[in-house]
């Protein structure tokens, strides 16, 4: 069965009007004055200079407020860098602002990560991006670990996983899929996330494939966070889509301070 599926933007209403409300103009919103989303955290368990894991915390361990019990299903959505704790809690308002705006009237659940990692000048932003892909990627198996423990707990009631990401949170979403295609529990289980929707995905176009040297043929992905997901893809998830916008030439061939492969 396919299961990865390929849109531009105005194929998807739902998602066309989450990131038009993405990105907006921020306001002054703080987390907790207008809002009860619930929420999954790791803010705090990686040093924002060097993108280690703090003493005291592990691989797998998260914080959780407001997690409904055992809806039919819930969203999870994923924020992208290099957003602090207020701005990734007013993200996580305006995306079930537009959920609720289509008509979905299923809990949304914002995971928040540290993803503002210090950046130098001097080196245009580059390590502290470096930074927040190490981050993001550590952050999978603490994804990972909530979506099966929500699997166990809701076992009765069969309740659905949706995930949704934005930019550097595809990263998190798909080190989550690695980690469950490779739990051993979450197989036994024949578990299973409903959908993944990944908006303007800041990682390689290879990472989709199942095969690992497709990966290490570029010498440039040596030595990086980059792996080949497709597998993981196709046991773990149900639908698979990538959304992306054909206008978007950020990542365009230029001269002067070249986005891809360095900043991907």
């Amino acid at each position: 069965m396919k299961k990865m599926r390929y849109f531009i933007f105005g194929f998807v209403p739902l998602v066309m009007s989450i990131i038009t409300i993405l990105l907006a103009q921020p306001s002054e919103t703080v987390w907790g004055q207008t809002s009860q989303l619930p929420l999954i955290s790791t803010r705090g368990h990686f040093d924002l200079e060097t993108g280690e894991l703090i003493k005291d915390h592990n691989s797998t361990d998260y914080n959780v407020t407001n997690i409904p019990v055992c809806p039919p299903e819930i969203a999870v959505f994923i924020h992208g860098w290099p957003l602090n704790e207020f701005n990734a809690s007013e993200r996580f308002t305006r995306t079930q602002m537009s959920l609720l705006a289509n008509n979905y009237s299923i809990p949304l659940i914002g995971f928040s990560w540290d993803a503002n990692t210090t950046s130098s000048l001097s080196d245009f932003g580059f390590s502290g991006w470096l930074h927040a892909k190490s981050i993001a990627n550590d952050n999978g198996p603490k994804l990972a670990q909530f979506i099966l423990d929500f699997k166990n707990n809701c076992a009765n009631e069969g309740s659905k996983v949706r995930l949704i990401a934005h930019s550097l949170g595809a990263r998190v979403v798909l080190s989550a899929l690695e980690s469950l295609n490779n739990n051993k529990e979450w197989n036994t289980n024949n578990f299973n996330i409903t959908s993944v929707h990944l908006m303007g995905a800041a990682v390689d176009n290879e990472e989709v494939s199942k095969l690992q040297q497709d990966i290490l043929n570029d010498p440039a992905n040596w030595g990086s966070v980059k792996s080949a997901y497709g597998k993981a893809i196709e046991k773990v998830v149900t639908d698979f889509y990538n959304l992306y916008n054909p206008e978007d030439n950020v990542l365009e061939p230029r001269v002067v301070f070249q986005i891809y492969p360095s900043y991907e």
